[in-house]
């Protein structure tokens, strides 16, 4: 890696990560998810957590998960989970569904979620690799249901994994995807930074720089042979923003940056989303409302009488609901879910 040193002329930070670290083309899947331990920071309920009924978020967690469920008609059905992270919607699901396969570009998420289903005794749920952008290792309607919780974007070809969903659903089998649109970004979120331990008393400086009205985002992976806590001291503040990240902070860093990578990815809005599913050959195209919302509301109607005390009457009371909710139109611009019809 070449470092240019005593540059005269002010660099952009980003313009200085360009021209100093030659950044390498790679997948999210090198860029992030390969170095992750846990993507939910072990906090998801029933996976890591037991399931309490007096927390709000839980409700929410288990509500969201059965959104894909009940929006893909999945009960006692086949079910692909698209980029499951830790096992989720996955191992929630598969209680109520007849088989789900999770599949995931990053080995070590197809490891942590194998381990996590062995751990929590889950005999219907199986999780494989593949080559992120390749097509999808399974048979022509291999699947009655797809579930995709924002991972669509972070493949180099989001509208070919699509077509994809298409080709392996069977007849009339749904798609269902909570998407991350750019526009919640605007206003002083176009361009952020996080830090992340990885493995060997390392950490990560990653940067967002996002472009909203063009739909898509630059990932930079920046890697130090600096733990975490050493690389904060470096940067000067606990939770550092972006406009931290400055020329100087970052020549100070150069000695203990090992690797440097980079990743484009594509975020479609709603309407895009929309556009391609029907291109892609779907049906229909529907915007409905998100589970996850329905399980907060009815802990809060709860929350003024009698509460369920565990997970069997959260169960029975949150289903109906989440049945409802997913059948719901929602307008695009109300941040919804998209269930597609093939």
């Amino acid at each position: 890696m070449r470092l240019k040193k005593g540059v005269q002329w002010v660099l952009s930070i980003l313009e200085w990560i360009e021209e100093n670290l030659q950044p390498e083309i790679c997948t999210t899947d090198i860029l992030l998810y390969d170095d992750m331990e846990s993507q939910s920071g072990y906090s998801i309920p029933i996976l890591y957590k037991p399931f309490d009924a007096y927390n709000s978020k839980h409700w929410a967690s288990y509500a969201s998960a059965l959104d894909f469920l009940y929006a893909t008609e999945g009960e006692g059905g086949r079910l692909l989970d698209f980029g499951p992270g830790d096992g989720w919607p996955s191992l929630p699901v598969a209680t109520v569904a007849g088989e789900v396969v999770g599949l995931d570009a990053s080995a070590k998420r197809v490891e942590i979620c194998t381990q996590n289903a062995e751990r929590l005794g889950i005999t219907n749920a199986r999780f494989v690799s593949y080559q992120a952008g390749d097509v999808l290792p399974f048979s022509d309607g291999y699947f009655d249901g797809v579930m995709a919780a924002s991972s669509v974007e972070q493949t180099p070809n989001p509208q070919s994994i699509v077509r994809e969903f298409y080709r392996v659903l069977k007849p009339g089998g749904r798609f269902r995807i909570h998407y991350e649109g750019l526009a919640r970004y605007r206003n002083g979120r176009e361009r952020e930074i996080w830090i992340l331990s990885v493995p060997q008393d390392r950490s990560r400086l990653l940067v967002y720089d996002r472009n909203i009205e063009e739909e898509y985002v630059l990932q930079y992976g920046i890697t130090l042979d600096l733990p975490r806590d050493n690389l904060l001291d470096v940067i000067g503040r606990p939770v550092p923003v972006f406009s931290d990240l400055t020329v100087g902070v970052m020549e100070e860093l150069s000695p203990f940056i090992t690797s440097a990578n980079k990743s484009r990815t594509e975020h479609p809005s709603g309407q895009t989303w929309t556009r391609w599913l029907k291109k892609a050959g779907f049906s229909e195209v529907r915007p409905t409302h998100n589970g996850g919302r329905a399980g907060q509301a009815m802990y809060d109607w709860f929350s003024d009488g009698k509460m369920p005390v565990d997970l069997d009457e959260v169960d029975a009371a949150i289903k109906p609901a989440v049945k409802l909710t997913v059948e719901l139109e929602c307008p695009l611009e109300g941040d919804p879910r998209l269930t597609a019809v093939k």
